[in-house]
């Protein structure tokens, strides 16, 4: 039951009569904002509507402010009438689902669930809100200004002393001042021993500097292949990947560890797919190894083959080349070649890979059909795809033996994502005729950069254009045929991919 009030009686039903009634301001042209007034005095009035715009209003156009159960949202308006409107736990749940389903009507929600219960510690977090000691408060500024207030009671309680803007422990005091450098100020403001500090934030010391130390396991793993190779070896885990890299300062290998979790959250919003989804199954981690130079890599085979189930291919392309993507398991091994920066590109590029080739193996890759195919045309071209997106440019074909196919022909690793759309320009205006149709664009590792060049700009086309439809292909792929799901999921044949890329780069792009 809506009823119309003053400005007075309107802060007083507040105090007085909790209730989970949204807000109503009806000026005197007749328009009205339907919302959460989150501010008002005898000047203006702030209201927050469902989209969660606040609207400005001036108190002399201002002809009634009403409480109603109306948030301007029908759908959520539903659901309010569905559930006990004035029970701060169940608008709560209304709001969370709100924001986990985008829609930002969740403010004004939280808002009303605070109204209920000012105390609400869900409806609090999910506004952003700070708890320190008993009370919320709505800046950081605040929230850190009470907590020093709380810090510093509590400090004089216990004997702690003033130093340096902070506070210090008696037994510390007379160390410090000898050694200020061997101290650091923890979150609360208490200067501790830097080493004791580090140490408990699982922080190692190689020479001079403190890095994150690792999981227990990582520095298993480390011992295990100094045993087993005589040399050293930086090891990170993640979220969803392990990175074991040798000769790389221990601080790049971690920024390395946050460069491959970039690009998964990144595949994983261009697939559509919830944040918390993890397509390397249930725990599992793709493993990616940086080594030295081949002899090591050959090392590496020979003790860790069983570990990671590896076949003697996999070790006859790791004795050619030093380098093997991971066809089997989830091994890469590398070497630095190139710089930094290139081994940036080739993580990024792996990492891109592993993600699209477990989310999307294809038939034959799950075992299911001898005719299934492994498209290796689409994790390459996805690979370089990711560089481009996150780096700037994709720079990394994989071939690295000077013969493929079986033929004298030589694998051109000349490519670069930022000349694709020229070259492909000009290798269809010359009407060479070699790629005819997208079937040709199987097995990337061994082909040229003008097939990766074709096959980057049809990805990014699709990507770009059609992009739920590319996502329903690869997961179909997992069903059928590639060529198969194309079909079926964009009413495409490889023929008609093969005419429309064509056109498209006789337009220029």
């Amino acid at each position: 039951m809506r009823f119309q009030t003053t400005l007075f009686v309107f802060v007083a039903v507040l105090v007085l009569m909790p209730s989970a009634h949204a807000d109503e301001v009806i000026k005197k042209d007749g328009k009205s904002v339907k919302g959460f007034v989150v501010g008002q005095d005898s000047r203006l009035v702030r209201i927050m509507d469902a989209k969660g715009r606040t609207h400005r209003i001036a108190m002399k156009d201002v002809d009634s402010i009403l409480e109603g159960p109306d948030t301007g949202d029908k759908e959520t308006d539903a659901k309010l009438e569905e559930i006990d409107s004035d029970d701060a736990d169940e608008v709560a749940e209304v709001a969370t689902a709100a924001k986990a389903s985008g829609n930002k009507v969740w403010k004004v929600l939280a808002m009303m669930a605070l109204r209920i219960d000012e105390d609400h510690s869900e409806a609090h977090e999910l506004l952003g809100h700070i708890l320190v000691g008993d009370a919320w408060f709505t800046s950081k500024k605040k929230a850190d200004t009470a907590r020093r207030k709380l810090v510093a009671e509590q400090m004089k309680e216990d004997g702690f002393l003033r130093w340096r803007s902070g506070w210090i422990s008696k037994e510390d005091r007379a160390l410090a001042s000898k050694d200020p450098k061997a101290y650091v100020k923890d979150d609360n403001d208490v200067w501790r021993n830097k080493a004791e500090f580090m140490r408990e934030k699982g922080f190692e010391l190689v020479g001079e500097k403190w890095i994150p130390g690792g999981t227990a396991e990582d520095k298993a793993d480390r011992a295990k292949f100094k045993e087993l190779t005589g040399e050293k070896i930086w090891v990170v885990t993640t979220d969803h990947f392990r990175l074991y890299v040798m000769d790389v300062p221990p601080e790049e290998v971690t920024e390395f560890g946050e460069l491959v979790e970039k690009t998964y959250a990144w595949f994983i919003e261009q697939m559509g797919l919830d944040k918390g989804t993890n397509v390397f199954r249930g725990n599992n981690k793709a493993h990616m190894w940086v080594l030295k130079d081949r002899p090591t890599a050959v090392t590496w085979f020979k003790n860790y083959r069983e570990r990671f189930s590896l076949s003697d291919g996999f070790g006859k392309l790791v004795s050619q080349s030093g380098n093997c993507f991971g066809a089997e398991g989830l091994i890469d091994v590398g070497t630095p070649e190139g710089g930094r920066e290139r081994l940036r590109h080739r993580l990024v590029n792996h990492a891109a890979q592993f993600a699209m080739k477990w989310y999307s193996p294809g038939l034959r890759s799950a075992g299911k059909g001898k005719n299934g195919d492994f498209s290796y045309w689409l994790y390459e071209s996805f690979g370089v795809h990711a560089e481009h997106e996150l780096l700037g440019n994709g720079v990394i074909v994989h071939s690295t033996l000077a013969k493929y196919g079986g033929s004298a022909g030589r694998a051109d690793k000349a490519f670069e994502t930022k000349d694709a759309n020229e070259r492909c320009e000009g290798y269809v205006r010359h009407g060479a005729d070699a790629l005819e149709n997208i079937d040709n664009l199987q097995d990337l590792n061994m082909l040229s950069g003008d097939h990766i060049a074709k096959g980057y700009t049809i990805l990014r086309w699709l990507m770009t254009e059609k992009l739920e439809e590319f996502r329903n292909w690869v997961r179909e792929r997992n069903k059928m045929r590639s060529l198969e799901a194309l079909a079926k999921t964009l009413g495409l044949a490889a023929a008609q991919v093969d005419k429309k890329w064509r056109e498209m780069a006789r337009d220029g792009f």
